[in-house]
């Protein structure tokens, strides 16, 4: 993701490129959320799903908040505070300890082909999904418990079959696609990791509710970064 800082009559925004794999559009953020700003909107590839993008309080975040069938929306949040260094130092903070994971191969237009997600958490379930690879309207989708893969001769044959599917379309060998899947499953096994990086992302989640509730969010709190 890039945020280009803009300023329109004095008026202060960011433009955000590539914001996202299922949002295939440029998003313009306005701080006082007038015209041009984005606003609240459905992605076409997307259409069960409502996003919002708006500026948080110091003009260092971007709050991003998805609606999914749900009145109460997810919160995350883009860091704009800082020039240019590298691709991580200016990423989507939210994204390096957000705790539902995914790993996903879309077509052109962001529609989904295949990949894999679950919620980081002690047992948790991988979801494995894809088109068939004859009929593009037919869907295979199957839930494997993570532990499953820590010894991978105990897939199932019915998940072979996934695997093979998903690791074309990843780009990937079945035997690299596996191997991730087996690396995620025993970083999963951990559990002071996992409650350290759910703890942090409980917090970024209640700077993105603070600033809903009382406009003093992002000062309430002191992200490292």
């Amino acid at each position: 993701m890039v945020a280009m800082q803009i300023e329109i009559n004095g008026r202060g925004g960011v433009i955000l490129l590539d914001p996202g794999y299922q949002i295939g559009r440029v998003i313009t953020v306005m701080i006082d959320q007038q015209y041009p700003h984005t606003g609240r909107f459905v992605p076409s590839s997307c259409p069960q799903k409502e996003y919002c993008y708006q500026t948080m309080v110091g003009e260092k975040y971007v709050q991003w908040s998805v609606w999914n069938g749900s009145p109460k929306p997810e919160t995350n949040l883009v860091y704009i505070g800082a020039s240019y260094h590298s691709p991580v130092s200016v990423t989507e903070r939210r994204n390096l300890v957000y705790n539902f994971r995914s790993l996903l191969a879309t077509d052109r237009k962001g529609h989904l082909l295949a990949g894999v997600y679950f919620k980081a958490a002690p047992q948790s379930t991988f979801t494995l999904f894809c088109d068939d690879d004859q009929d593009s309207t037919i869907k295979h989708r199957i839930k494997v418990p993570s532990a499953k893969f820590i010894i991978l001769n105990e897939v199932d044959n019915d998940v072979e079959k996934i695997l093979d599917t998903c690791s074309k379309h990843l780009k990937m060998t079945k035997v690299q696609f596996c191997n991730v899947l087996s690396a995620l499953a025993k970083i999963l096994e951990d559990k002071d990791f996992l409650d350290q990086m759910c703890k942090i992302n409980d917090d970024i989640y209640k700077l993105g509710v603070d600033e809903n509730n009382n406009n003093e969010g992002a000062n309430n709190y002191n992200l490292s970064g």
